[in-house]
């Protein structure tokens, strides 16, 4: 968060699951930022200021909140679990057309307003457009292998029990693809 021009737009599957995973859970952004650099969080605006200006504002994929960011833009829009929400299509189509402001830090760089998808591997309707659609994508995937000292051991061990199938690929390991079954049955969502 160096840039303090920087405007961020994050988007979960409902307000109350923005709060509870991105915002105050272990994870969360009030959780992890340094006490020098804790943002002021303004619950009622849903917004967080960070001590140098940057902005982090906050909504769901529900009608309510497209309308209330329809019209502003961001730097970054970080969409998560868009398998949860409701017409993931359309909403994600409206957050990224929200992702068109540069910050002299970007212009400088040549860095372009980004989105940013966190999901499950899951086999959506929505997953595959995004795949076949969108320019410049970059995937990246982590397993739950890879950030075993934070999980339970009998977690870590129900995953290598189910690592060689379809579900284990996915949940485990991180695989995003289309089985045969998956593209006969139309794709979920």
């Amino acid at each position: 968060m160096e840039d303090p021009e920087a405007r961020i737009l994050i988007v979960g599957p409902s307000r109350r699951l923005v709060h509870e995973r991105l915002l105050s859970g272990p994870a969360g952004l009030l959780s992890l930022a340094p006490p020098w650099f804790c943002p002021k969080y303004w619950r009622s605006k849903r917004t967080l200021d960070f001590p140098n200006g940057a902005r982090v504002t906050l909504a769901s994929p529900h009608s309510w909140d497209r309308e209330c960011v329809r019209g502003s833009s961001a730097s970054l829009v970080w969409m998560d679990a868009p398998e949860e929400w409701y017409r993931p299509l359309e909403a994600y189509e409206t957050f990224c057309g929200l992702a068109r402001h540069r910050t002299a830090r970007m212009r400088q760089l040549g860095i372009p307003a980004r989105c940013i998808i966190t999901a499950r591997a899951s086999p959506t309707a929505f997953l595959k457009h995004v795949i076949d659609s969108a320019p410049g994508l970059v995937r990246g995937r982590l397993s739950t292998f890879d950030n075993a000292e934070h999980v339970d051991p009998r977690f870590i061990e129900m995953g290598h029990r189910l690592r060689g199938t379809i579900q284990g690929r996915r949940d485990y390991l991180g695989e995003l693809f289309f089985s045969p079954e998956d593209l006969a049955s139309g794709v979920s969502r």
